[in-house]
């Protein structure tokens, strides 16, 4: 995941930066796997990690049952008493000296939520109000809403109204903010922190994030676009190979999979289609570079 998260199994090949690689079929991820189903098997991993329900995750954190997570804010989760007990850690370092932090995702959230047809008069006009949303303006209005209708500025911030953060009856932050607001994935845009009000922006994550920064990967990838014959690769060879790596990913930990069938693991991703799913990938990051 050496550009980031935002395409599934997908990064570039190190030993050739003109190549996407499906690292999930690499030695580096065999190695990984081997080394979480060592502390799956210990005992350090939540047994029911694949399966678990929210609410008993929520439960078990409650109960003090977790010594660490890779998650959200915990203060957020789970309230100041048990939150704040956590602290923020940097990357760890690998055993070939690797030390980054890769699970970020591009700040171009969704770039495929905008289409013009022909039939749209004014393509121009669109686009332009498109772009907007990119601007400072543009994300107030896109996270915050209007100033004295959904938040108010304190002491130089966007803070949300009341009724928002103190929604009546069983109404959550969510839906309270939903009947006002468009941003829970509607439209495309750039996250900024000084607008997106989210658990990401909380303090506890702000400090991890100066914790992790130096540690943080070069370039972060946004989701590949693709064209309309190559999405119909994606949605069947695709979507089927994901599919049969994840299912793989948990047995290979749990142990239900045994990692010296590896070289039959990766016969049939190759069966299945890999090469074609590659080419795909090579394509539309050929077209990445171009742009």
């Amino acid at each position: 995941m050496n550009h980031g998260a935002s395409n599934t199994n997908l990064d570039l090949d190190p030993n050739d930066d003109s190549k996407v690689r499906y690292y999930a079929t690499s030695d580096e991820y065999r190695d990984m796997l081997e080394y979480i189903h060592m502390l799956y098997e210990e005992g350090l991993i939540d047994q029911s990690i694949f399966t678990i329900e929210w609410g008993q995750f929520l439960a078990n954190a409650s109960d003090n049952l977790y010594g660490s997570m890779i998650f959200y804010d915990p203060i957020e989760l789970f309230g100041e008493e048990i939150g704040s007990q956590y602290n923020s850690l940097a990357a760890l370092e690998g055993p070939d000296g690797h030390q980054s932090y890769n699970k970020l995702s591009s700040s171009v959230w969704t770039p495929d939520n905008l289409v013009i047809t022909s039939e749209n008069p004014n393509p121009a006009t669109t686009v332009r109000w498109m772009d907007h949303f990119y601007g400072d303006e543009g994300a107030e209005l896109y996270y915050m809403g209007v100033e004295g209708e959904t938040f108010e500025m304190e002491d130089g911030e966007a803070v949300y109204s009341d009724h928002i953060l103190n929604p009546e009856g069983d109404m959550t932050f969510e839906q309270a903010i939903a009947q006002d607001l468009t941003w829970l994935g509607s439209i495309s845009g750039i996250i900024k922190a000084d607008y997106f009000q989210g658990g990401e922006t909380a303090p506890q994550s702000m400090e991890a994030a100066e914790k992790i920064e130096p540690q943080v990967i070069d370039e972060v990838w946004p989701r590949f676009t693709f064209t309309e014959e190559e999405n119909r690769i994606l949605q069947s060879t695709g979507e089927d190979i994901n599919k049969y790596v994840e299912e793989m990913r948990d047995k290979f930990i749990t142990g239900d999979e045994d990692l010296d069938n590896w070289d039959s693991y990766i016969q049939t991703i190759e069966q299945m289609g890999m090469e074609e799913l590659q080419e795909v990938y090579q394509a539309a990051y050929d077209r990445y570079q171009s742009n």
